[in-house]
């Protein structure tokens, strides 16, 4: 029981002093400038005292109205003074600060671009090697983060349908959901129809109506498959889908294709290795709006995630 007591009280200090670490100046200041505020009210009494300094300012007061008109400026001085000093000093350092967030934000952002270009040449390949490199057709490779999927890259020879959407996307909705609870999932025979295949997406696969209304591309067959560990006790570590806008563009037989190409290792290997970097991504698509992959409407969004 005292343990828990004390404990709050412990919190509230250790706040109290990282608020007047961050605030002090400002109180400075404000004191200061309360305190010349006394001095101009001693001021006014100055004409109206005696001139002698046992005078009493105000009766219980041991200095005239003059001596402590005096003694009130400096003081507000001083205090305003370091109050300005100390304004200063935060200034600067919040400046360096925002230097270093700024060069890390920088850093951030190139080293996920990095990460997706090394992505994309490996997803580029398997695709050649299946002969998806379509103009009907787009893989994109997407890892989850907490409780959503972030899109890592995208191609397609098509340059409409590789343009990114969301950075990320819901676990529980389209084919993404279904692969990485399964492994692997297919879907082919999507229906031609706009407004069918809206409805098909929302009811057989929950994507929201106003998604699946503005979703870019209607993709009429899709297949996913989960990036497993290199090894057997590694955790699944991201989904690649792969989308065609023909009825059986892609179908059961992909999956089988995909696991005999030999790049598949090489595409699982490097999802492994920057697999602990997936938050920071994460943050750029987020955040700083993922510049590489919004290289167009941005509103455009994935078929298979929502």
């Amino acid at each position: 029981m005292a343990s828990s007591a004390t404990k709050p009280k412990e919190r509230f200090g250790i706040r109290s002093e990282r608020w007047f670490h961050d605030h002090w100046a400002a109180v400075v200041n404000y004191a200061g400038t309360l305190v010349l505020a006394l001095a101009g009210v001693a001021g006014f009494l100055v004409d109206d005292q005696p001139s002698e300094a046992s005078e009493a300012f105000i009766p219980w007061w041991p200095w005239s109205a003059a001596a402590t008109t005096v003694v009130l400026l400096l003081i507000g001085a001083a205090l305003v003074g370091a109050g300005l000093v100390g304004g200063i000093i935060a200034a600067k350092n919040t400046g360096e600060l925002q230097r270093d967030l700024d060069t890390a934000s920088s850093d951030l952002r190139t080293h996920a671009s990095a990460i997706e270009t090394v992505l994309r040449a490996i997803v580029v390949r398997v695709c050649t090697d299946l002969s998806l490199y379509r103009d009907d057709t787009r893989a994109s490779i997407y890892a989850l983060d907490g409780d959503e999927f972030v899109l890592l890259a995208r191609v397609s020879k098509n340059p409409t349908l590789k343009i990114g959407g969301r950075p990320s996307y819901p676990a529980d909705q389209g084919i993404i959901g279904l692969a990485w609870k399964h492994g692997k999932y297919s879907i082919t025979g999507l229906a031609e129809d706009r407004a069918e295949w809206e409805r098909e997406a929302v009811a057989e696969y929950g994507i929201p109506p106003e998604v699946a209304a503005n979703l870019r591309m209607q993709c009429r067959s899709i297949v996913g498959i989960r990036v497993d560990g290199v090894e057997p006790e590694l955790h699944p570590l991201a989904i690649v889908i792969f989308e065609s806008e023909a009825p059986r563009g892609v179908n059961a037989k992909t999956v089988d294709q995909v696991f005999a190409t030999p790049v598949w290792d090489t595409l699982a290997a490097a999802v492994k290795n920057m697999q602990g970097e997936v938050s920071a991504i994460a943050r750029v698509r987020r955040d700083l709006r993922a510049p590489t992959l919004r290289t167009g409407d941005t509103s455009a969004r994935s078929v298979v995630s929502g």
